[in-house]
């Protein structure tokens, strides 16, 4: 092959190969989802002998569009290396009751009232409260408390395989009274309240 083709074929593979790398890091890649953390919604065989694969959405949270109810792959807050596949149950600004009782497991940053609201945690802006859809399984934001957005790698769009579970990903929102909307807090504290007002590390 002369020099010039392969000047050629090298500007043709530099025009065609940056896109490509932009399309797997902000466009959609496919992965298998391992546990059962997330039955019945994927891998609802017990059995454990079929994966669910499903389509991953990675353009959407890197423009910010998510909201509850969305399954988005994170990286563990404990262990970057290790990927996630939990439900948006509430964003930042918001207030959740932990699923396993009063502030269990929830991180140091973390605020519980304790006087008008009944085991409330106030989730801070720019985080967000993942849990697993099986509540006894799993790893999830009443362990670890609520976690940045920037962890979020992506959402998942639809399962793919196998092909007799095709079919995309709905949201699902938490029970009502489970969490109370930013904007929706109407609660006024006097100076006794506010002293109730405490770090769940603390309680």
């Amino acid at each position: 092959m002369s020099s010039s083709r392969v000047r050629a074929t090298l500007f043709r593979a530099l025009y065609v190969i940056p896109p490509a790398l932009v399309f797997l890091k902000f466009g959609y890649t496919v992965g298998s989802v391992n546990g059962r953390s997330m039955q019945p919604t994927f891998n609802p065989d017990s059995s454990g002998l079929r994966k669910d694969w499903v389509l991953l959405d990675r353009f959407s949270p890197a423009c910010g569009k998510y909201d509850v109810g969305d399954v988005v792959i994170l990286s563990s807050p404990s262990n970057p290396e290790m990927k996630l596949i939990k439900r948006i149950v509430a964003l930042g600004g918001d207030a959740i009751r932990p699923r396993h009782g009063p502030g269990e497991g929830v991180a140091p940053g973390s605020w519980i009232i304790k006087s008008q609201v009944d085991e409330y945690v106030r989730i801070p802006k720019g985080h967000c409260w993942v849990e697993s859809d099986e509540p006894y399984r799993g790893l999830d934001s009443n362990v670890f408390g609520p976690v940045p957005l920037g962890l979020i790698d992506a959402r998942v769009d639809r399962v793919i395989w196998p092909l007799d579970r095709f079919h995309k990903i709905n949201r699902i929102l938490p029970k009502p009274g489970r969490v109370v909307k930013s904007g929706r807090l109407t609660f006024e504290f006097d100076d006794a309240d506010d002293a109730k007002m405490v770090p769940i590390w603390k309680t």
